[in-house]
């Protein structure tokens, strides 16, 4: 009588069993592939999409093809860009502590890769990046100027992205524009970023 009642019960648990040593054999076999970092590229879109919308720009996921660059952000010439623009965004769901060196040559890759003028690297924790990046650094490789930054600061990083891309073209189009005047502003920006990232480790 017992175990006829406790039959079903038996099934049931062994089903279950199975059930869940399927789902951690996907989730090994995933954290193994590149559709680790998929939901998280998906979550920097969505995040993007009603900025992107109120400043004159289209968010578009492309890191399906598994090459280099996850996210293009397109500014129009009727943007807050100012002219038609490129970012490439590169989202990061791992612990690899990157140094400035490896994440300069991965933005490099992806924007010739995209044909963009501009990157952002956005790692969702801090421990994407080295202790010389911590939580935002700023660079330039021979494609154009890029930022690397963690989550919190994505929206951020696009806005001084296009700064940065302005403020390059205004040094082109006027030779005579002292960039000299320029600096202590994007300084400014720089110092202030420090300060949030002292105040967020203390």
């Amino acid at each position: 009588i017992i175990d006829l009642a406790l039959k079903p019960l038996k099934a049931d648990v062994s089903r279950l069993s199975d059930r869940l040593l399927e789902q951690e054999a996907a989730a090994e076999v995933v954290s193994r592939t590149t559709e680790k970092g998929l939901p998280y590229e998906l979550e920097v879109v969505e995040r993007l999409q009603p900025w992107a919308k109120a400043v004159g720009a289209t968010v578009e996921h492309i890191g399906a093809d598994n090459q280099p660059g996850d996210v293009v952000v397109r500014f129009s010439q009727t943007s807050i860009a100012g002219r038609a623009l490129t970012v490439v965004v590169e989202a990061r769901d791992r612990a690899d502590a990157k140094g400035l060196k490896r994440v300069t040559a991965d933005l490099e890759g992806a924007m010739r890769q995209r044909q963009a003028t501009a990157a952002v690297y956005v790692g969702r924790t801090p421990a994407a990046f080295a202790k010389e990046i911590g939580e935002w650094s700023d660079g330039r490789s021979e494609s154009g100027p890029f930022i690397a930054c963690v989550d919190g600061s994505l929206e951020l990083a696009m806005r001084f992205i296009v700064a940065l891309v302005r403020l390059d073209d205004m040094h082109q189009a006027h030779h005579e524009l002292d960039a000299t005047a320029i600096q202590p502003y994007v300084g400014q920006i720089r110092t202030s970023m420090d300060r949030v990232r002292s105040v967020k480790t203390k």
